[in-house]
Protein backbone atom coordinates (compact mmCIF):
# COMPACT_ATOMS: atom_id res chain seq x y z
CA UNK A 1 0.00 0.00 0.00
CA UNK A 2 1.58 3.29 -1.10
CA UNK A 3 -0.32 5.81 1.07
CA UNK A 4 -2.33 5.51 4.46
CA UNK A 5 -5.39 7.69 4.98
CA UNK A 6 -6.34 8.32 8.29
CA UNK A 7 -7.90 11.31 10.33
CA UNK A 8 -5.95 13.91 12.88
CA UNK A 9 -7.71 14.97 15.83
CA UNK A 10 -6.12 18.28 14.79
CA UNK A 11 -5.98 18.50 11.38
CA UNK A 12 -8.86 16.45 9.50
CA UNK A 13 -8.30 13.84 7.19
CA UNK A 14 -4.61 13.09 6.49
CA UNK A 15 -2.71 10.80 3.53
CA UNK A 16 0.57 9.51 4.67
CA UNK A 17 3.03 8.04 2.50
CA UNK A 18 3.91 4.50 3.55
CA UNK A 19 7.49 5.28 5.64
CA UNK A 20 6.92 8.75 6.53
CA UNK A 21 7.33 9.27 10.11
CA UNK A 22 4.44 10.13 12.71
CA UNK A 23 5.22 11.52 15.83
CA UNK A 24 4.02 9.73 19.18
CA UNK A 25 4.04 11.40 22.55
CA UNK A 26 4.53 8.91 25.41
CA UNK A 27 4.53 9.37 28.98
CA UNK A 28 7.39 7.39 31.16
CA UNK A 29 8.63 7.29 34.28
CA UNK A 30 11.24 9.77 35.67
CA UNK A 31 13.81 6.22 36.67
CA UNK A 32 12.70 4.95 32.93
CA UNK A 33 13.19 7.99 30.92
CA UNK A 34 16.90 8.50 32.57
CA UNK A 35 17.69 4.94 31.64
CA UNK A 36 16.69 5.38 27.94
CA UNK A 37 18.13 9.00 27.52
CA UNK A 38 21.88 7.24 28.91
CA UNK A 39 20.72 4.20 27.06
CA UNK A 40 20.11 6.16 23.48
CA UNK A 41 22.63 9.21 24.09
CA UNK A 42 21.45 12.20 21.03
CA UNK A 43 19.00 9.70 19.28
CA UNK A 44 16.01 8.58 21.75
CA UNK A 45 13.22 8.37 18.52
CA UNK A 46 16.01 6.22 16.92
CA UNK A 47 16.43 3.54 20.28
CA UNK A 48 12.70 3.70 20.70
CA UNK A 49 11.62 2.78 17.11
CA UNK A 50 14.33 0.20 17.29
CA UNK A 51 12.90 -1.46 20.82
CA UNK A 52 9.11 -0.82 19.64
CA UNK A 53 10.06 -2.40 16.24
CA UNK A 54 11.23 -5.27 18.21
CA UNK A 55 8.29 -5.53 20.56
CA UNK A 56 5.83 -5.46 17.53
CA UNK A 57 7.44 -8.21 15.70
CA UNK A 58 8.29 -10.41 18.95
CA UNK A 59 4.17 -10.31 19.40
CA UNK A 60 3.19 -10.79 15.53
CA UNK A 61 5.98 -14.13 15.95
CA UNK A 62 3.41 -14.84 19.39
CA UNK A 63 0.15 -14.46 17.22
CA UNK A 64 1.27 -17.12 14.18
CA UNK A 65 -0.02 -20.61 14.61
CA UNK A 66 1.59 -23.37 16.25
CA UNK A 67 2.80 -26.29 13.73
CA UNK A 68 0.63 -28.66 12.44
CA UNK A 69 0.62 -31.87 13.87
CA UNK A 70 0.28 -33.82 9.99
CA UNK A 71 3.32 -31.63 8.88
CA UNK A 72 5.25 -32.24 11.97
CA UNK A 73 4.77 -36.11 11.54
CA UNK A 74 5.37 -36.41 7.93
CA UNK A 75 8.56 -33.95 8.27
CA UNK A 76 9.83 -36.58 10.86
CA UNK A 77 8.99 -39.21 8.69
CA UNK A 78 11.21 -37.49 6.01
CA UNK A 79 13.87 -37.02 8.03
CA UNK A 80 14.03 -41.16 9.23
CA UNK A 81 12.99 -39.96 13.38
Amino acid sequence: MPWITGVSASAGPAVMLAGMTVRLTVSLPDDLAAAVREAAGNNVSGYAAHALKDAVLREQVRSLPGPDPQWTVLAEEARGW
